[in-house]
């Protein structure tokens, strides 16, 4: 549906909960998740995933504190990448919630 239609609406109990773009149901109720993936020589104490330490944030603001952390320690960046929420994720966020 996210790639068909222009407007999307959510429904519950047969009342519209939020209706509108992807973008605009995304940038109101869905979440970003930031993973930097990184190589240095000496392995600090964080996740690994193919040979990569890997940091992870939800906020922009802690991603550009790690991009920081890595610069300073002058270790090699990878890969960054941004996940944002699916409509089926946002979705059964909203049906959860009381």
């Amino acid at each position: 549906m996210e790639y068909v239609c222009d407007r999307v609406a959510i429904l519950r109990n047969g009342r519209v909960v939020v209706c509108g773009t992807m973008e605009a149901i995304r940038q109101r109720l869905g979440q970003r998740e930031y993973e930097a993936n990184f190589k240095c020589d000496e392995p600090p104490d964080y996740e690994q995933n193919n040979g990569n330490h890997v940091l992870r944030a939800d906020d922009v603001r802690e991603i550009a504190d790690i991009l920081d952390r890595i610069s300073a320690n002058k270790w090699v960046l990878v890969n960054l990448s941004v996940t944002e929420s699916a409509l089926k994720d946002i979705r059964v966020m909203m049906m959860t919630d009381s």
